[in-house]
């Protein structure tokens, strides 16, 4: 978006072609993910719009460019971008299907 002051996402290339992208922004800023009533809210008692907690809550890799790292090295810059922009946490889904909905997350506190 021309002139655009914030991003919510990051995109990564390979040779100036775009091979991975993932949103990021703080959490408050993704409206239904706030505005759930069960998972992933059922038994937080947190407050859903502090502005210092971020979500990750896409990441894709471009076939082709899959099993290859790209995804690692994007959540690497999504934890350094949110710390960066002042957020104390970010949290993400879960990456292997189990029984327990729950966020995952990372503290961001220190350099």
């Amino acid at each position: 978006m021309p002139g655009a002051r914030t991003t919510s996402g990051l995109v990564t290339y390979l040779d100036e072609v775009p091979v991975g992208w993932c949103a990021v922004a703080p959490r408050a800023a993704y409206r239904g993910l706030v505005r759930v009533f069960t998972v992933p809210w059922k038994g937080r008692e947190e407050d859903r719009t502090d502005a210092s907690v971020w979500a990750l809550t896409c990441l894709f890799v471009r076939a082709g460019h899959r099993r290859q790292g790209v995804s690692g090295e994007l959540a690497r810059a999504a934890v350094e971008h949110a710390r960066k922009q002042g957020a104390r946490a970010l949290e993400a889904p879960r990456t292997r299907a189990g029984p327990d909905p729950s966020p995952v997350y990372v503290v961001l506190g220190g350099p």
